[in-house]
């Protein structure tokens, strides 16, 4: 990131490139998550939490979850090929979405890598988030 940074190259985080628009790319590098960034790093039942990779789909979360009795709230159409991460960029929600929440109700803290290099921890009401974030 930091030579492209350097260069002026575009980076774009893709994710599984199912929302309606199929987030399509420009000329730069595109970093696609899913297959270096994919996993589910930690589930824990009693917090009713787990900590995911941006790649991780949902469907992946939804098989850890579902044997504790829980799930993730969002049900976007494409469950079987969405990523986390592409999730969070659109907020997606669902046809359940009234029931179960958005993505974003869903998130409670994001751990993120800035555009220039900036390693952010970002939780409740963005606390963490340099000005103008």
């Amino acid at each position: 990131l930091e030579v492209c940074r350097e260069r002026g190259v575009p980076v774009v985080a893709r994710g599984g490139g199912t929302s309606i628009a199929g987030q399509a790319t420009g000329t730069g590098v595109v970093l696609d998550f899913t297959r270096h960034m994919n996993r589910l790093l930690a589930l824990d039942p009693e917090a009713r939490t787990a900590v995911v990779q941006p790649g991780l789909v949902l469907d992946r979360l939804q098989d850890a979850a579902a044997p504790h009795g829980l799930r993730f709230g969002p049900d976007p159409s494409t469950h079987s090929r969405c990523t986390l991460g592409g999730m969070i960029g659109n907020n997606s929600c669902g046809s359940h979405s009234v029931a179960w929440g958005t993505t974003a109700d869903g998130v409670r803290e994001l751990s993120v890598l800035t555009a220039r290099g900036q390693r952010l921890r970002l939780g409740p009401e963005w606390a963490g988030a340099p000005e103008g974030l």
